[in-house]
């Protein structure tokens, strides 16, 4: 007996449920849904819908899963009220985002919004998009998946990292994440031990009470070759899931100090959360709810080894898709020059090949080696970032390429002028730190084209004379 025969008969809810069962296909959904589920209650025919559709779409190969969408939507829900309709596209993505990658993920919503929800009015339509923002703008459903557990009650020892990725990150998103979460929690900085590089317990030490650096137990070759191997098994620079490298280094550190029970918190707990919201380029006001930010420490004593005492600006240019061309070395020297004329400067060089990024700013002739110091003798990789960043703690003003180091300035109530070459930059995370720094607690972060730096703009940014030979800055 055919399908449609089947239906037919008197016991045709009781057969309907029994095929739902095995609506585990788009075609078996969509030839259920054509050949009789109209046939149900308003009540009955939307549960059907919930229960049956979204394994159809997890199951269908990622590059059909926008189309199959579009069309089960489209065929499935025709005869729901608008009332109905507009709910169903943003509970089943809440229930299929975990198995969706970003790229496809975004091309569902869109073709939803765009096909999908088409024949609604535009009453109805408002509703629904508004409603598919909202889940876009940050998916509480993609957090690391046992983070209730790991922030549970308890005793256990709480693990934050391992932290491996760029600076920025670590200072807009990761940390003042962390701190959102262990505050919520009632989590004691005693139970929590932050895995990081480059000696950053300080930015850590609100919220955890013991810090692991990664360059006591790796070279910077190791540590490159360790983000090698995090990005090359998620295929990707960010996890979205913890990786098997991240979960081994985090075991050994953990039985090397007796961290018996703990429990960790990836870094993949921010970039789920956030993924699709960076993609689709939102502004900073979503994020904020979501973060907790607080200032850096400022008492660090000044580093030793500078060859001078008294105030100084700090400089911090490193080559990146952001800052590059034929434009940055001209301008870099003209800076230094203008700089050089009116403070002592340090260049905040590591002379460290970690990343992708490398120093963009060199002692210039002519100018006296008091008056343009290269801080890399004063750092190794263990302390590179612990060095910087006291280095920044007492300068009277940052000058970097825009990335993740210009929010080390404001962080530490440093004015911070940065510059950029090329805006194809995720314009959330400017917004992001505009918003969060560029108040009351914080030094200003200012945005500036390298384009527009010439003769006379670059005099003005230089600022007047800070005393060069006067006293040490208090």
């Amino acid at each position: 007996m055919d399908l449609l025969k089947q239906l037919a008969e008197r016991r045709f809810q009781a057969r309907l449920r029994d095929l739902e069962r095995r609506a585990d296909t788009p075609a078996r959904a969509r030839a259920l849904a054509k050949a009789g589920y109209g046939r149900l209650a308003p009540a009955e025919r939307l549960d059907f819908l919930e229960r049956s559709l979204p394994p159809a779409v997890a199951e269908t190969p990622e590059a059909g899963r926008g189309e199959a969408f579009w069309r089960l939507v489209d065929s499935a829900a025709a005869k729901l009220s608008g009332e109905a309709r507009r709910g169903l596209p943003a509970r089943w993505l809440e229930r299929l985002g975990a198995e969706l990658r970003p790229k496809p993920y975004i091309a569902t919503l869109r073709d939803t919004l765009a096909r999908g929800l088409g024949p609604l009015d535009p009453a109805d339509r408002q509703s629904a998009d508004a409603r598919l923002i909202e889940l876009l703008a940050i998916d509480r459903g993609l957090e690391q998946p046992d983070l209730a557990e790991v922030l549970g009650p308890g005793d256990h020892p709480i693990v934050l990292g391992p932290w491996t990725m760029e600076v920025g990150f670590e200072l807009l998103y990761w940390i003042p994440l962390l701190r959102r979460y262990l505050r919520e929690a009632g989590i004691p900085r005693e139970r929590v031990v932050a895995i990081s590089r480059g000696g950053v317990g300080a930015w850590y030490q609100d919220i955890a009470g013991r810090y692991v650096e990664l360059f006591d137990r790796l070279s910077p070759d190791a540590f490159r070759a360790l983000g090698e191997e995090i990005e090359q098994e998620h295929e990707g620079k960010k996890p979205f899931r913890p990786t098997e490298p991240e979960r081994r280094l985090v075991a050994d550190i953990a039985e090397e100090l007796g961290l018996e029970g703990h429990r960790t918190l990836y870094p993949a707990a921010l970039y789920g959360l956030f993924r699709t919201t960076w993609l689709k380029r939102f502004g900073g006001e979503i994020f904020l709810p979501a973060l907790d930010y607080a200032p850096l420490p400022r008492d660090l004593p000044r580093p030793e080894g500078l060859p001078f005492e008294g105030p100084y600006v700090a400089v911090k240019f490193y080559r990146s898709e952001f800052f590059e061309g034929e434009r940055v070395a001209p301008f870099v020297e003209r800076l230094l020059r203008r700089l050089t004329e009116r403070h002592r400067v340090v260049l905040l060089n590591t002379g460290l090949r970690v990343d992708d990024h490398s120093d963009a700013a060199e002692l210039l002739p002519g100018i006296p080696r008091d008056r343009l110091v290269d801080a890399t003798p004063l750092l190794g990789a263990s302390d590179n970032l612990a060095v910087q960043t006291a280095l920044v703690a007492h300068a009277d003003k940052l000058y970097c390429t825009f990335g993740g180091f210009s929010y080390l300035g404001p962080l530490l109530g440093v004015d911070t002028l940065s510059f950029f070459t090329h805006t194809h930059f995720v314009s959330s995370h400017l917004d992001l730190a505009l918003r969060a720094f560029n108040r009351e607690g914080y030094g200003a972060l200012a945005f500036l084209p390298v384009a527009a730096m010439d003769e006379a703009a670059t005099a003005a940014v230089a600022g007047p004379g800070a005393g060069a030979d006067s006293g040490a800055r208090p």
